[in-house]
């Protein structure tokens, strides 16, 4: 009687302990779900302790645009190794360029010229190209996003452009897979004509992208209206793989400029 009594206590406690424990099949999945996941690439994997956590639903407006420089600095090789393999998407139209300019300009500094190229830059030539690191979040078990960004200006004349750009990098069971744009403030000119353009997204849990762009272009500052072009799009993130779900593109239209100053 008492070696049945003594199983049965132990029986319950073990029970009572797998309970408080969650079941070992909640334990498994829980490291399934929060379990790092390790890039493949052994020099990118160095990089990615100085992208800082993100907690979902991100948003990418201007207000992080403008921030791009608190990230860390990432040079040409993260650059080159993240941008490798872009989703191709009409919004990354000037991305190629943008990331040749910023080659350049890294290798010049690695050079220890940098000095000596702002000297030398005149009207139109890019003057400022750094890239940084943003943030990371895992999607699910097996998807890693790094977001990252790219801003711009040049020399400090007309025609000028300057450009703040979020972008963000799939690493799927941990190589890394296609990247995309998140967000981008674009102003850009030469008088009497301009053009501003802002995109805006929020990243949510399931993989969902939803973004919205803002076009102006100002063909004359002495002209009462301006033209306005506005787009949306949703994106997903699903099997390491960028997808277009949805597109709205509105005709564009004439508006009254909004004044500025008194």
């Amino acid at each position: 009687m008492k070696i049945k009594l003594a199983i049965s206590i132990c029986i319950l406690s073990t029970l009572a302990f797998l309970s408080s424990c969650g079941g070992p099949g909640k334990e498994a999945s829980d490291k399934e779900t929060n379990g790092a996941i390790t890039v493949n690439n052994k020099q990118l994997q160095k990089s990615v302790g100085l992208f800082k956590d993100i907690t979902l639903p991100f948003t990418v407006d201007t207000a992080l645009l403008f921030k791009l420089e608190k990230g860390d600095s990432l040079g040409s090789f993260e650059i080159k190794t993240l941008a490798a393999n872009c989703f191709k998407h009409d919004l990354l139209e000037s991305f190629e360029y943008d990331l040749n300019t910023f080659y350049k300009i890294d290798s010049i500094k690695a050079a220890g010229k940098y000095r000596q190229y702002c000297d030398s830059v005149s009207i139109g030539m890019t003057k400022v190209s750094a890239a940084h690191a943003l943030g990371e979040f895992q999607l699910d078990a097996n998807t890693l996003i790094l977001v990252w960004g790219l801003n711009t200006s040049s020399y400090e004349a007309c025609p000028y452009s300057s450009t703040w750009a979020a972008y963000f990098t799939v690493i799927y069971k941990g190589n890394v897979g296609e990247t995309f744009l998140l967000g981008e403030y674009i102003s850009a000119g030469d008088a009497p004509v301009s053009m501003e353009r802002t995109v805006s997204s929020k990243f949510i849990a399931d993989g969902t992208i939803t973004m919205d762009v803002y076009q102006v272009n100002d063909e004359d500052m002495d002209l009462p209206e301006v033209e306005i072009t506005k787009e949306q799009y949703t994106f997903a993130v699903k099997d390491g793989a960028i997808k277009l779900l949805s597109e709205k593109k509105n005709p564009a239209v004439k508006e009254k400029r909004k004044k500025t100053g008194a």
